[in-house]
């Protein structure tokens, strides 16, 4: 059997990660020439800006362990249909990895690739418990490290394992309907910060098309590069301030 590549050394697409650099790179630019007129200096916050890179590659990482997350409360629930069914695991899992391979109503992204190594190493006679164990060590999620120790126990104590991973599996869904609710009211507020994030850029464009004369000494003199660098400095704060909260969970 070929090798089974793991789900969670994730990597931006090397073609995405291209196309975000220069979007980042010309947002950079553009706020820089808002705020300073100065190619120059627009060229060098463009630059500076592509540290935001790495914000990026953090929150897609976090975007797909969420999708795996997701992904994984979906095979749990067919796991749960197999096992109802009185195959055991081993057999439930392939049967699992045989459905959704044959199958692309599921749109499964991560997990079929993990079935098909929770697949080969049930059949090197590696026990469930020990092949999930793996799996939640890896994902460092807190819910699938918790199904983990579910199934350690229910295995050392010998317990219906179709039992545990049913109740866990409502437990699982519970979790990720209300998951699902505080996504919901905290959507209005997450766009509400990113339209008062684009305001100020909005707004100075606005006086330069309207009223450029008003706000020439900005940009023509010490005190306005001045005035515009604490601007600068405010905007960012108070972005970073309102990201933060955005993301409260």
């Amino acid at each position: 059997m070929n090798e089974v590549k793991d789900i969670f050394e994730i990597q931006v697409p090397k073609k995405r990660l291209i196309f975000v650099s220069i979007l980042i790179f010309s947002a950079g630019f553009l706020g820089a020439w808002i705020f300073y007129k100065l190619i120059i200096l627009s060229i060098i916050f463009a630059f500076l800006s592509l540290i935001l890179l790495k914000v990026y590659k953090k929150k897609y990482k976090q975007k797909v362990h969420e999708q795996i997350e997701s992904e994984f409360y979906d095979i749990n629930i067919l796991l749960s249909a197999e096992l109802e069914t009185g195959l055991p695991i081993n057999m439930a899992v392939e049967a699992i990895r045989r459905e959704i391979s044959q199958s692309e109503i599921y749109g499964f992204k991560y997990m079929d690739v993990e079935l098909r190594n929770w697949s080969k190493k049930m059949s090197m006679g590696m026990k469930i418990n020990t092949v999930i164990e793996d799996f939640a060590k890896r994902s460092q999620n807190k819910s699938i490290m918790e199904y983990s120790n579910m199934i350690s126990i229910c295995t050392k104590k010998g317990g219906s394992i179709r039992d545990v991973i049913k109740n866990t599996n409502a437990i699982l869904n519970e979790k990720r309907e209300l998951k699902r609710e505080i996504e919901v009211l905290t959507a209005e507020k997450s766009l509400e910060q990113k339209i008062m994030n684009v305001m100020p850029l909005a707004v100075l464009v606005l006086l330069d098309k309207t009223a450029s004369d008003f706000i020439a000494p900005l940009y023509n003199s010490l005190i306005g590069r001045i005035t515009m660098t604490i601007l600068i400095g405010i905007f960012l704060i108070c972005y970073l301030w309102s990201s933060k909260i955005a993301s409260l969970k």
